[in-house]
């Protein structure tokens, strides 16, 4: 009888063990999207910045050129 409570236990401490191994799995896999997701946004940003900031320097050069109209 107590052989097979044993059994029990063990069975019970493996499922355990696979769902909080499981559960890691996941969080690792969310944290790995939050990282690519952070820095596909800076890139986002960096690029949005040197847009703007070129776009200025043609406006720039535009009215220099046009006899600063």
């Amino acid at each position: 009888m107590s052989k097979r409570g044993d059994n029990l236990g063990a069975e019970q401490s493996r499922a355990e063990q696979s769902r909080a191994e499981q559960s890691r799995a996941e969080q690792s896999r969310a944290e790995q999207s939050r990282a690519e997701q952070s820095r596909a946004e800076q890139s986002v940003d960096v690029l949005s910045f040197y847009g703007v900031f070129y776009l200025v320097i043609i406006y720039r050069g535009n009215r220099q050129t046009a006899g600063g109209r």
